[in-house]
């Protein structure tokens, strides 16, 4: 009645949402949910014999693990999935962040499949960089899959890339900034690229025509 609805409130304010107080007529207080970790569950109990009216106190709390032993289990997955320079935090909203370098964007996934494995969390976010090699692979399989065979990428730092060489158009040259947006991300792209009209192909008829020329100087 009023006893569990006082105490249940009181557990609310401290910040136990996730519970729900019974009391019975022998006024033993009975406490069902989830707590995160121990020494909540230990908090919370003695919290509810502060009740004067309580005489005693039983509870099926399911004590779901903290986040130091969430951030534990992480890095034994990451770990065990070779992921060796990827770093995991966890913090008490029971978030996981990811930060670290590493050499494969397939490695990126790889991280957040693992945390995401990993249950009791309630979100994972990746501050996962690519190493400069890894970017500057990415860079070239970019231009070569774009056909600028002519241009050259190179990743100066983490916020900057420099790009020289030669395009045929200008529509070339726009279409170049979107590709290399793509495959750079947010960063500082110093585009020095000159626009070359792309010379006519030499065929026979072409060599001929200009011997011609030539004989009636």
């Amino acid at each position: 009645g009023s006893v569990a609805a006082t105490i249940t409130a009181a557990t609310h304010a401290a910040g136990f949402e996730a519970v729900t107080v019974t009391v019975s007529k022998d006024w033993v207080a009975h406490v069902s949910g989830s707590v995160i970790g121990q020494v909540k569950r230990d908090e919370l109990l003695a919290l509810v014999h502060q009740n004067s009216n309580v005489r005693n106190v039983t509870d099926t709390l399911a004590v779901l693990p903290g986040p130091d032993e969430l951030e534990q289990q992480l890095a034994d997955a990451l770990a065990a999935r070779g992921l060796r320079t990827v770093k995991a935090t966890v913090g008490s909203d029971l978030v996981a962040t990811l930060t670290g370098t590493v050499d494969e964007p397939a490695a990126v996934s790889e991280a957040l499949t693992a945390a995401r494995d990993i249950s009791g969390l309630r979100d994972v976010q990746s501050a996962i960089k690519l190493s400069a090699v890894a970017r500057q692979r990415v860079l070239d399989e970019a231009l070569a899959k774009g056909g600028f065979d002519k241009v050259t990428a190179q990743v100066v730092d983490e916020n900057t890339v420099n790009v020289s060489g030669e395009v045929y158009s200008q529509e070339e040259k726009e279409k170049l900034a979107r590709v290399l947006g793509s495959a750079a991300g947010a960063v500082t792209i110093n585009d020095t690229t000159r626009v070359v009209p792309r010379q006519p192909p030499v065929t026979a008829a072409s060599v001929e025509a200009q011997i011609n020329k030539s004989l009636q100087r």
